[in-house]
């Protein structure tokens, strides 16, 4: 138990003066949320809390704002470690020793946590109560509500199909996997035949839903977004691979050879169309984003290479780097190339909301999305905010990290986001 205590106390001191590898975060968030249950680890964290200067985390300054972040009045309550990752707005907030806000509420939380059980001696056990506003709130998706529309015109509603095989798509056979995920399986029918019409499936999956994962018949894995939707091939066949998509989707490419290549002739490209733009690759990882909302088509290259084409010109993208094609502009605009932050990029994939200085138009545009509400700008912010937070929250919780750096307020009306100064 003392290794695991040192251990704890490092990973504290790392993050509260800035040190901590992304790892180590990690580790200490999955150690913080442990501490709901682990007396060694509370005590540890008071000890650390008290070494601190009084006037830093004076619980009377302190407890009815952790009380409005975590829950109703006089229920403090232990809130999910990694919605505990807050940055400030536009400033730095300084305290010793703290070098981000992040670490405040986890200090700040832990302190506020272990002195009301210890006021409280009958209560052994932290409320486990969802936190969020009170009175409407409205929680993330908690399904896939993807629809898979078959060559036929079939449609599968994928939440409520059972596992195993959903359809027989000619040589294919559509499976669904017991974690969600749909393959199509060239292995369980007989061999494609040469020359064969080729069917289409088209996979949506609606606002409001979870990410969706896809399995092609090449082995081509395609994650899915919320309001975005694919259309492929439900075997490919020829000298290319070829694919349309709306909305968001990130792909790892599987590098294969034409049936119908000539000795020595490269793998066969895939290409992905969306709104009038091409992306070519043989085999590589990259993410598209192409929303109508956001007026632009991005692609970011994770691994691997690609072309992205527009009429008469093309852009080569080297791994961290992004394309960006304007819809709404003249078409005879360039293509930008910028080197985007890539944790932002993937934060949907990687089941978090993740913005670094970024407007709040764009980050409300995302939570449209996601929990399928209608947002309404009672006054109009510019303002930029930094949060990290999971995405499996109420959007209550969510708002009100974004409300801790200040000059905006919400209220939910229904499915409606009211949005104030």
């Amino acid at each position: 138990m003392k290794e695991a205590q040192d251990k704890l106390q490092y990973l504290l001191e790392q993050y509260a003066n800035g040190s901590a590898s992304p790892s180590e975060e990690n580790e200490l968030f999955t150690l913080i949320d442990e501490a709901k249950n682990n007396d060694d680890i509370k005590s540890i964290m008071l000890n650390m809390m008290q070494a601190e200067e009084p006037a830093a985390f004076n619980k009377d300054q302190w407890e009815p704002v952790l009380k409005k972040i975590l829950g109703e009045e006089g229920k403090i309550e232990a809130a999910p470690a990694a919605i505990y990752n807050l940055s400030e707005r536009k400033r730095t907030w300084e305290w010793k020793r703290i070098a981000a806000a992040a670490a405040i509420l986890v200090f700040v939380g832990a302190a506020l946590f272990y002195s009301t059980f210890r006021e409280n001696e009958k209560d052994t056990a932290v409320i486990k109560k969802e936190v969020g506003l009170p009175g409407a709130d409205i929680a993330p998706p908690n399904s896939a509500n993807a629809i898979l529309t078959l060559a036929n015109g079939q449609t599968i509603i994928l939440d409520s199909a059972g596992n195993g095989t959903l359809a027989r798509q000619g040589a294919v056979t559509i499976i669904k996997l017991a974690d969600g995920q749909i393959t199509y399986d060239p292995q369980a029918g007989a061999s494609q035949g040469k020359g064969g019409e080729i069917t289409y499936n088209t996979l949506t999956n609606p606002a409001g839903s979870r990410v969706v994962n896809l399995t092609l018949e090449d082995g081509t894995k395609v994650w899915l977004n919320s309001k975005s939707s694919l259309r492929y091939p439900t075997a490919f066949s020829g000298k290319e691979r070829n694919v349309e998509i709306t909305g968001e989707a990130y792909f790892e490419v599987s590098r294969i050879s034409s049936s119908s290549a000539v000795s020595g002739e490269a793998s066969m490209p895939f290409h992905v169309n969306v709104s009038g733009i091409e992306v070519e690759v043989l085999g590589t990882h990259f993410n598209i984003n192409s929303y109508d909302e956001e007026g632009s088509v991005k692609t970011t290259l994770l691994e691997g290479s690609i072309k992205v084409n527009k009429n008469r010109e093309t852009v080569l993208l080297k791994p961290g780097q992004q394309a960006q094609i304007t819809l709404l502009r003249s078409a005879n605009e360039p293509i930008r190339v910028s080197t985007p932050d890539l944790e932002e990029v993937m934060a949907w994939k990687n089941g978090q909301f993740t913005f670094h200085n970024t407007g709040l138009d764009a980050i409300l545009r995302e939570t449209a999305r996601w929990y399928n509400v209608e947002v309404v700008y009672v006054d109009k912010i510019n303002d930029h905010y930094t949060v990290n937070v999971p995405r499996n929250i109420p959007v209550s919780q969510l708002f009100k990290f974004i409300e801790m750096s200040g000059g905006v307020h919400f209220s939910i009306e229904g499915k409606k986001i009211m949005v104030k100064k």
